[in-house]
């Protein structure tokens, strides 16, 4: 993420800039069309809280609009610009206006009109946010290799007080570092001349606008790195304090009770995901707060039937308790189809979708050595409609409805009292077995 700072106008400053007791001070979201999943509510991009009423996000923005909104899913919870088309071009800081509830406060949006990494530090309590672009950025086949900006690049943030440093693993290959809030190759910082070596001690950085002489330097000993940079001005030549160590000793460092384990590897932030294969297996849904649980029709391989709705996104859990602890859930947003997909990986990624509204048939299917989610739309019949559909359990507003061909349904608490009956049950907020006819379904009701 980066942080930038502009200039308010007369006009911006004439603004009355207002303090809410709606704001939740424990959450904020980041949407809009420079963000990776654009306009949406119910997949913004969070910010981690820091303490203070102050949050930080890390990531790459598009060209286009942004603000913030502080409940997910609720565009009324909007926290916006204090000017129309707030350019960032600076670090700020900048106001924020609370607009929640569709306040008289006019709902004007940021701007990022160069695309490349920002960190946002936003602070509730004053009502300021702040975007800072990286001080430089690590390419190269030491590090992430050679390619797409967006997809290979290391951002380095300078700190509050301009400190300039980072540590991580290199391996072996060439190296170069970006300058100019690393939006672009050029400029850069280069190695004076070809095949210098980049270890422990001190080295110039020679400043470069063009392809000429574009020397890199070269690791020639994997390791743990920190890199500490001197970049002066920013717009000429630098120097550089490495320090080598060896790279982690990882033996015995991962221990687990026996087991099959799903694992995804994250090639851009270079990080393992692990999560058992799991025993229990739930479908949960943003938009109505379903958690509606698999049936096991045979080892590693679950069932279950499920109206779903196109403008909904899924995920998978194995704890109906803690949904965002136990996902799985794909690495990009996945249309579900009878064909099916592999992209499950166990951790609180993006989520799976559906073509149209409709009943559904889902089966997972983990016994392999590659997880396997289907998802098939069940179409009404003759034959159907002799024999009965089958029956799907769905809440909606703290009521659980009981669809389909069945003929008695029953909600009960997880210690086995009876608390409602029929087709359509209200409940109190918590879990429940519903038993509709030979079929059993465990509910969270939020």
């Amino acid at each position: 993420m980066i942080v930038k700072s502009i200039i308010l106008t007369a006009a911006a400053a004439a603004v009355a800039i207002t303090s809410h007791a709606e704001i939740d001070c424990t959450r904020l979201y980041l949407t809009g069309e420079a963000t990776p999943a654009g306009w949406s509510e119910n997949l913004p991009e969070e910010l981690t809280p820091v303490g203070g009423n102050c949050f930080v996000w890390d990531g790459w923005l598009n060209t286009g609009e942004f603000k913030f909104i502080n409940t997910r899913g609720d565009w009324g919870s909007s926290i916006v610009a204090d000017s129309y088309n707030l350019s960032i071009d600076t670090e700020g800081p900048y106001r924020l206006v609370d607009n929640t509830g569709a306040n008289s406060n006019p709902d004007w949006k940021f701007y990022n009109n160069r695309p490349g990494y920002v960190r946002i530090i936003a602070d509730l309590g004053n009502m300021s946010v702040k975007f800072r672009r990286p001080a430089t950025g690590i390419v190269g086949e030491a590090a992430l290799g050679w390619g797409n900006l967006q997809d290979v690049l290391i951002p380095v943030f300078a700190d509050d007080e301009g400190r300039i440093s980072w540590t991580g693993l290199l391996r072996c290959g060439e190296v170069k570092f970006l300058g100019d809030g690393a939006g672009d190759w050029h400029p850069c910082y280069n190695a004076p001349w070809e095949g210098c070596v980049l270890d422990n001690g001190g080295h110039w950085l020679k400043y470069n606008v063009t392809d000429a002489d574009d020397y890199k330097y070269m690791v020639v000993t994997p390791g743990l790195y920190t890199l500490e940079f001197d970049l002066g001005d920013r717009a000429g030549d630098g120097s550089l304090k490495v320090t080598r160590a060896d790279a982690p000793d990882l033996t015995g460092a991962f221990a687990a009770l026996p087991g099959r384990y799903m694992v995804a590897y994250d090639r851009h932030d270079m990080r393992l995901h692990f999560g058992p294969v799991p025993t229990r297996l739930y479908l949960t849904a943003y938009l109505d707060d379903t958690c509606v649980e698999f049936q096991q029709t045979a080892p590693g391989v679950f069932s279950t039937k499920a109206s779903m709705r196109a403008g909904d996104y899924y995920k998978l859990c194995y704890s109906a308790e803690q949904p965002e602890l136990t996902a799985i859930s794909p690495n990009a947003d996945t249309m579900l189809t009878p064909d099916g997909t592999a992209n499950l990986s166990p951790m609180h990624g993006y989520s799976y979708t559906v073509p149209e509204d409709g009943e559904y048939t889902l089966t997972a299917d983990f016994s392999g050595t590659m997880p396997m989610l289907r998802a098939e739309r069940m179409f009404l019949t003759g034959i159907d409609n002799i024999l009965g559909t089958p029956a799907t359990v769905s809440v909606d507003d703290r009521t659980i409805i009981v669809s389909g061909c069945f003929t008695e349904a029953d909600a009960y608490t997880p210690a086995g009292v009876l608390v409602a009956s029929g087709a359509r049950m209200s409940v109190t907020p918590g879990i429940y077995i519903v038993k509709v006819d030979n079929l059993t379904f465990k509910i969270a009701v939020r």
